[in-house]
C-alpha cells in the first residue's frame, strides 16, 4: 500500500509512505503502522527506508537533493523537516509547538501547509515560515438553515397513557405526534441544545426529558405545548443520562445514568415523598418481615425547584454485550410505591431487585445462578414478570467439536403474595377452595388514599414463589405487561451483531413483537420485523422503530414494520447549523469525558483541549469541517478506536461514483497487436459464490495470453482504455469477445456477470496460494489457516481450517491484516487443548482424544495490519507460550469500544471504553503493538515479485521445530492379558 508519494526531479525514484495511519485521529501514535519515508526506484526493484522514527514521518515532498516531510519527532507536534538524500541528514524547518503543521504541499521553492486553521508558507530558500492572510468573500451557502423532515432523524419514540399521542425525539427536538388524528408539533425548538429521552406523563399534559441547555444534561418537565416554560428537576449533573419513566401517579420520575446508577426524582409541584415519610404505610405494604434488604440510600439532594433526587442503587459490573452501556431494566409498580430493576453481578448474571420508594430500601428477589433481566409488574400488582436465561439444553455441531446453547430465554413470574394459588397452576380445584385461598374479595383489597390497589410483597419464602410462564423458550428481550398480557421481542436466535447494528441500533429489524394472553395461555405475533417497541399505558397500542422507520399499531391485531407510520402532517424542522455545530462539538467532548476508559483522560487537560479547538468552530463551512475539528480534539487522547462514524446531516451536494465492472483478471496492452491481452486470470472457487470469477466457468474457453477483442459488441483496441466500456456495468451481465489471436474473426463470445469488486477474489487467490505453498514445501506435514478478522468471517475460517488441518504435524495460523472483532478467546480455547489420550478400536487406527486438538508446533504470522482483537489473539498466544510468532509489531490499538451514542444529526463518534491490562499490572499492546518473537519484514520489492519473506521464515521455523519436537505418534500399547 502506498499512502503518499513524490517523484525525484529526474523521475527515476519516488519517496513514499507505506501506510496512511496519520488519518486515525491518533496523535502521538507509536504502533506497528507508524509511517517512515521510503525511497524506491521507479522500476520497483529496490526499496530503502530512510527514516526510522517510532511515530509519524509522512507527506514526503522531493525538492532538489532534499525530501521534505512532516513529522512529530520533536515537541509532540507535526512539523516540517528536510532529509538530505546524499548525506542522510535530517533538519527541522518549522517550529510550531502547540499546533501541528498539517497537509503540506510543495510547489516551486515553497511549501504550503495548515496550522491552527490558517494557511502557512514555508520558504525553502529563506528557511522562514509565514502565516498567510486570505480573505475570500463567501455567502457560506452550505451553512444556510436546513429544513428537514423529522422522520429522517428520529431516534426515540414513546406513547402516552392511551396511545393517542406519540412523543418523539428527532434531531435534538421533542415532538408530539397524533396517532389518531393528523397533528405534529415541535415542543422544544432548540437548535443550540439537545433534548433526549422524552416521556409523556400519565395524564398526557406534561413531558419529561433531558436537555443540555445549561451545558450539561439535566432532567426537565414541561407542558405539552410549544413554547411552554420548562421546569428543571436536576442540577449540577456531569454525566450522561438514559431514558426516564413517570410513575403511574405522575409524582415521580425514574431514570438511570452511564455509571449504572438508578435514580428516582420527585416531580416539582407534585408533593414530596422523602424516605421514611410514612412508616405506618410502609408496614402495610411490606408484610411478614423485611425479607433480604439489599441497600438503603440517602437523598442525594440534586433536585431544584422544591424537588429531590434519590439514588436507588448502582451497579459496578458491565456486561460486555451491551451496546448502549445503559441501565435499562427498571419499571414502576402500578401503585407507584415500588421500582423493579435488574442489576449485574460479578459473574455477569443479572438479578432482580425491588425498591420501596417510601422506605428507601432495596430487596433482592433472585440470586446470581441465572441471568435474570427485563422485569416488570403486572397491571394489578400481583406479580413480577421477568426474562431469564436458564434453558441450557445443549446443541452439538455434527462434528461434536462445539456445543451451543440457543433459545435460552424463558419467561418467569414471581408471585408477590404468599399462601395463594400459583399463577398458571395446572391442577384443577373447586371454585370455593380457590376463592378461599385468595383471601379477601377483590373489592375489599387494600387501597391507597387515591383508590388504587396497594402492592404488597411477602418477602419470606419469595424464592420459592418463582415460576415459569408457559411460553416456549427462545431468544427474547424487552419484556412488558398490560392487563392480562405479556409482551416481548423475539428473534430466531442470537447471532453475530453486524456493524450496522452496532453503529446504528435503530436500523435493527429482525425482532418480532409477541403477545401472551395469560388467561388463554396463547401467544401470537402482533408486529413483525422491528428492533424496538414501547407500549401505551393501557397496552392497547405499541410504538415501534424498524430500519429507520417509526410507527404506532394496535396490539389486538397483526401488523408488520411499515404499518401505522407516523404522520408528520407536512411538518419540517428548521436546523440552524451555526447553533447545532457547537452543540455537537460539546456533545462529543462530554461523551469522551463520561465514557473514556481512563477517568483522567490519559493525564490530559480535557477542558483546555475543549477550548483550544472550540475557537475554530466559527470558521467551519461544512459538516466535514466539523469532523476535522472533532478529529483534532479526540486525537489529543492518544488512544485507539476513536472514530468519526458517518458525516451527519444531509449532503448539500449530490453526486454518485460511477461504478466500473471488473473481470477478475489483469490485462496489459499489446501495442504491436493493438489489443489488450489477459496476463493473469485470478484463481477462484467454483462452489463459493463469494469467490467466484466471471471468467473461470467451465464453458468459457479463455487462457492467459488470450486477447480481449470486444465488450458488448464494441471492438476494443489499445487506442482507448477498455474500462471505458465497463462504466456503470458493475455486477451486471455483459458480453465479451476473446480469442487466442488478435483477429476479430477468431473471436469467441461469452455472456458473463461482472464484479463490483475484485477484493474477495484476489484475497481468495492469495490464501489459496499460501495454502498450496505450505503444503508443497512441507510435504503436507504443515497446515495453513488465514483469519481475516476475529468476527463471523474469521471464526468460520478457523472452524473450517482447524478441522481440516488440526492433525497435521505443524500448523501456521496467519493473522496478518486481521481486522479484529471479539472471538479471539474462542480460538485460543481450542489451541490450548492438549492431546492426552488415544482411543483404540479393533481393526481401526487409533484416534486422538480429545478429537479437536492439535498436538504439534504452531507458528503465528502477524504484521502492522493485525488489529484490535487480532492483537489480543497474538498477545494471548504469546503469553500462553503456545508457539512462535513471526512478523512485525501489530497495529497497537487495544482500547476497545462498547457503546455508541448518536449525535443530534445522526453522526457518531466512538469513545474508547475498554482498556486491556495483564495481571502483572501493565497495559498491553496499546500504542505499541503485540511484538513478534522473530522480526521479519516483507521487503516491498520482494512483495512486487510475489515473494513472502514472513511466510518463508514461518515454514523454515516450523520445519526446524518439527525436527526437534515432533508430535507424539499414536502407538497403542499391547492389549492386556487378563
Amino acid at each position: 500500500m502506498v499512502a503518499y508519494a513524490s517523484f525525484s526531479p529526474d523521475g527515476k525514484r519516488v519517496a513514499l509512505n507505506r501506510f496512511n495511519s496519520d488519518r486515525m485521529n491518533w496523535k502521538g501514535y507509536r504502533g506497528g503502522m507508524q509511517q517512515d519515508i521510503w525511497i524506491a526506484d521507479v522500476g520497483g526493484k529496490k526499496f530503502e527506508r530512510v527514516t526510522h522514527w517510532a511515530g509519524y514521518d509522512n507527506f514526503p515532498m522531493w525538492h532538489g537533493g532534499q525530501i521534505f516531510f512532516d513529522s512529530d519527532r520533536e515537541d509532540g507536534r507535526m512539523n516540517i523537516y528536510a532529509y538530505d538524500v546524499e548525506l542522510g541528514k535530517k533538519t527541522r524547518c518549522t517550529f510550531h509547538k502547540n499546533w501541528a503543521a498539517e497537509f503540506p504541499e510543495i510547489g516551486d521553492d515553497r511549501i504550503v501547509y495548515v496550522c491552527q486553521g490558517y494557511l502557512w508558507i514555508y520558504d525553502i530558500l529563506t528557511n522562514k515560515s509565514e502565516r498567510l492572510s486570505i480573505d475570500i468573500p463567501s455567502d457560506r451557502w452550505r451553512m444556510r438553515d436546513l429544513f428537514v423532515s423529522p422522520a429522517g432523524y428520529l431516534q426515540e419514540i414513546g406513547l402516552g397513557a392511551d396511545g393517542d399521542y406519540a412523543v418523539v425525539q428527532s434531531r435534538g427536538d421533542i415532538y408530539l405526534v397524533g396517532t389518531e388524528k393528523e397533528k405534529a408539533e415541535n415542543l422544544t425548538r432548540t437548535p443550540g441544545s439537545r433534548e433526549l429521552h422524552p416521556a409523556l406523563s400519565p395524564s398526557g399534559d406534561r413531558v419529561a426529558f433531558f436537555s443540555d441547555r445549561t451545558g450539561e444534561y439535566e432532567l426537565y418537565t414541561a407542558p405539552t405545548k410549544a413554547g411552554a416554560e420548562w421546569t428543571q428537576v436536576t442540577s449540577g449533573s456531569k454525566t450522561y443520562y438514559y431514558h426516564c419513566i413517570w410513575s403511574p401517579d405522575g409524582k415521580r420520575i425514574l431514570f438511570g445514568d452511564k455509571d449504572y446508577k438508578l435514580f428516582v426524582a420527585d416531580v416539582p409541584g407534585k408533593g414530596k415523598s422523602g424516605a421514611g415519610k410514612n412508616d405506618k404505610k410502609e408496614k402495610n405494604s411490606v408484610r411478614k418481615g423485611a425479607g433480604k434488604k439489599a441497600s438503603e440510600k440517602k437523598d442525594t439532594g440534586r433536585g431544584v425547584d422544591g424537588g429531590s433526587v434519590k439514588m436507588i442503587d448502582r451497579c459496578y459490573y458491565l456486561k460486555d454485550n451491551e451496546i448502549f452501556w445503559e441501565v435499562s431494566d427498571y419499571r414502576w409498580s402500578p401503585d407507584s410505591k415500588w421500582v423493579v430493576y435488574s442489576k449485574v453481578n460479578e459473574n455477569l448474571n443479572n438479578s432482580i431487585y425491588v425498591y420501596n420508594v417510601e422506605s428507601g430500601k432495596s430487596y433482592r428477589l433472585t440470586d446470581d445462578r441465572y441471568d435474570d433481566y427485563s422485569p416488570c409488574f403486572d397491571s394489578e400488582g400481583n406479580y413480577i414478570y421477568f426474562l431469564s436465561r436458564r434453558n441450557f439444553t445443549p446443541e452439538l455441531d455434527p462434528f461434536m467439536d462445539n456445543n451451543l446453547n440457543r433459545d435460552m430465554s424463558v419467561v418467569m413470574v414471581i408471585q408477590l403474595k404468599a399462601d395463594q394459588r400459583p399463577p398458571f397452576y395446572d391442577v384443577e380445584e373447586d371454585k370455593d377452595a380457590e376463592t378461599a385461598e385468595k383471601g379477601e374479595p377483590a373489592d375489599k383489597e387494600k387501597k391507597d388514599e387515591e383508590g388504587s390497589k396497594s402492592v404488597e410483597i411477602d418477602f419470606d419464602g419469595i424464592s420459592e414463589r418463582i415460576f415459569e410462564v408457559p411460553i416456549p423458550s427462545g431468544t427474547y428481550k424487552a419484556l412488558a405487561a398490560y392487563k392480562g398480557h405479556i409482551t416481548y421481542l423475539s428473534r430466531k436466535n442470537f447471532g453475530f451483531p453486524g456493524l450496522e447494528e452496532f453503529f446504528n441500533p435503530n436500523s435493527v429489524s429482525y425482532y418480532d413483537l409477541k403477545s401472551f394472553d395469560a388467561d388463554k395461555e396463547e401467544t401470537k405475533t402482533i408486529l413483525k420485523g422491528i428492533g424496538f417497541y414501547s407500549l401505551s399505558g393501557d397496552g392497547k397500542k405499541a410504538a415501534y422503530m424498524s430500519a429507520g422507520m417509526a410507527g404506532v399499531v394496535k396490539t389486538n391485531g397483526s401488523s408488520s414494520a411499515g404499518d401505522g407510520l407516523l404522520n408528520w402532517a407536512g411538518l419540517k424542522q428548521r436546523v440552524d447549523v451555526f447553533e447545532e455545530y457547537p452543540q455537537i462539538y460539546r456533545d462529543v467532548w462530554r461523551q469522551i469525558r463520561d465514557f473514556f476508559y481512563d477517568p483522567s483522560i490519559h493525564g490530559k487537560d480535557w477542558d483546555a483541549i475543549y477550548h483550544k479547538y472550540e475557537q475554530l468552530i466559527p470558521y467551519v463551512a461544512t459538516r466535514a469541517d466539523m469532523n476535522y475539528i472533532i478529529g483534532q480534539m479526540i486525537g489529543e487522547l492518544t488512544a485507539s478506536h476513536e472514530y468519526i462514524v458517518g458525516r451527519g446531516g444531509p449532503p448539500r451536494t449530490y453526486f454518485s461514483r460511477v461504478n466500473v465492472g471488473l473481470l477478475g483478471a489483469d490485462l496489459e496492452p499489446d501495442y504491436k497487436a493493438k489489443r489488450y491481452r489477459f496476463t493473469h486470470i485470478v484463481k477462484s472457487s467454483s462452489w463459493n459464490k463469494d469467490y467466484r470469477s466471471p471468467l473461470r466457468a467451465p464453458h468459457i474457453k479463455l487462457a492467459e495470453g488470450d486477447y480481449l477483442l470486444a465488450i458488448d459488441g464494441r471492438e476494443i483496441t489499445t487506442d482507448e482504455n477498455y474500462f471505458k466500456y465497463l462504466e456503470n456495468k458493475a455486477d451486471a451481465e455483459i458480453e465479451i469477445t476473446v480469442a487466442s489471436s488478435p483477429r476479430m474473426e477468431k473471436g469467441r463470445t461469452y455472456r458473463i456477470k461482472t464484479l463490483y469488486s475484485e477484493r474477495g477474489l484476489r484475497y481468495y487467490e492469495w490464501v489459496e496460494g499460501n495454502y498450496e505453498k505450505v503444503r508443497k514445501e512441507t510435504n503436507g506435514r504443515v497446515g495453513y489457516i488465514h483469519l481475516a478478522d476475529m468476527d463471523q468471517e474469521g471464526i468460520e475460517q478457523f472452524e473450517q481450517g482447524f478441522r481440516a488441518e488440526r492433525y497435521r504435524d505443524g500448523l501456521i495460523i496467519d493473522v496478518r491484516n486481521n481486522g479484529g472483532g471479539f472471538v479471539s478467546w474462542f480460538i485460543i480455547d481450542k489451541l490450548e487443548r492438549k492431546l492426552k489420550y488415544m482411543t483404540v478400536t479393533r481393526e481401526f487406527k487409533p484416534m486422538r482424544y480429545p478429537h479437536a486438538v492439535h498436538a504439534g508446533p504452531i507458528v503465528v504470522l502477524c504484521d502492522a495490519g493485525t488489529g484490535s482483537d487480532g492483537e489480543v489473539f497474538t498477545q494471548h498466544f504469546k503469553d500462553l507460550h503456545l508457539g512462535t510468532i513471526i512478523g512485525t509489531p501489530t497495529w497497537g490499538g487495544l482500547i476497545g469500544i462498547i457503546n455508541m451514542i448518536p449525535l443530534t444529526d445522526g453522526g457518531m463518534v466512538t469513545q474508547s471504553n475498554v482498556g486491556f491490562a495483564n495481571l502483572e499490572g501493565r497495559w498491553i499492546v496499546e500504542n505499541r503493538g503485540a511484538q513478534p518473537d522473530i522480526y521479519v519484514e516483507n521487503d516491498p520489492a520482494d512483495v512486487l515479485e510475489g515473494k513472502d519473506d514472513q511466510l518463508d521464515r514461518a515454514i523454515e521455523v516450523i520445519t526446524e521445530e518439527l525436527k526437534k519436537s515432533p508430535p507424539p505418534k499414536l502407538v497403542p500399547p499391547p492389549f492386556p492379558k487378563k
